[in-house]
């Protein structure tokens, strides 16, 4: 796949994206056909989120068909703040809502920012209030 996509320009380096763990079976990527991989139930999804989100999406809908209640997803965008000074606040939600993932995806470039949301199945809203509270609670600026 790397060869087709690139040819000659996969060697030396690109085509070592194709070494992967004995067993891995490949997870398709439509961004850019540059495919992650799963091994023993852990998926590993290359790239920024436009290009893991069709992945992650592919490998819920193949290895984990959804239940009655459908995915849900609430996010902000959290400004001018390290990515580490969420991991107190991730550790607790995740604690408090054990049905919710929280999730960090940062942005670069001139605007940075950080996507700071939760996801789950059934109610997230008050989930989601009381992550903007705590956010406003530790003076984290968010829009």
């Amino acid at each position: 796949m790397i060869e087709r996509r690139y040819g000659e320009e996969a060697y030396p380096t690109r085509v070592e994206m194709a070494n992967l763990p004995r067993g891995a079976e490949l997870i398709p990527n439509p961004y850019n056909q540059i495919p992650g991989f799963s091994i023993n139930q852990h998926h590993f999804l290359p790239g920024f989120p436009q290009m893991a989100w069709p992945m992650a999406e592919w490998i819920l809908d193949q290895l984990y068909p959804s239940s009655s209640q459908q995915l849900s997803e609430l996010s902000l965008q959290v400004i001018d703040t390290p990515e580490s000074a969420l991991v107190a606040i991730m550790v607790q939600f995740n604690e408090r809502f054990p049905e919710l993932k929280t999730f960090s995806l940062p942005t670069l470039g001139a605007n940075s920012y950080i996507e700071f949301g939760i996801r789950g199945r059934g109610d997230i809203k008050q989930a989601f209030h009381e992550l903007q509270m705590t956010l406003r609670e530790q003076q984290i600026p968010f829009r």
